[in-house]
């Protein structure tokens, strides 16, 4: 896999070119799996909430995506500082993906 650097005006920027990547990347992705990890903070929100809107909810190929959260506060997923949380508020509930292992009632309560 060949890295590159790219430099973008603004966050909000840079979450359009990542969510326009990973879009692309779902696309490709015919028989295989992208897999993301999930982040909390400012940027990431602003990329989760780029991928959960139009033109790009209907560009990306959801069942080709597989969610994991890369860090995670000690909190319940109501409270500010979650990043499940924000992560669930900005894109999962926006989104149709497939039940996590656990169902349904574990992914909603944070505890996957």
């Amino acid at each position: 896999m060949k890295f590159r650097t790219e430099v973008r005006a603004d966050a909000t920027a840079l979450a359009r070119a990542v969510a326009e990547a990973i879009a692309e990347l779902s696309e490709r992705a015919a028989n295989g799996t992208v897999t993301i990890a999930l982040s909390g903070g400012s940027t990431p929100k602003k990329l989760y909430e780029a991928l959960a809107a139009a033109p790009l909810y209907d560009r990306v190929v959801w069942k080709n995506l597989e969610f994991f959260f890369g860090d995670e506060r000690s909190v319940p997923p109501e409270h500010p500082d979650s990043n499940y949380g924000m992560a669930a508020k900005a894109l999962l509930t926006k989104i149709s993906i497939a039940e996590p292992p656990h169902g349904r009632r574990a992914w909603r309560s944070g505890r996957v």
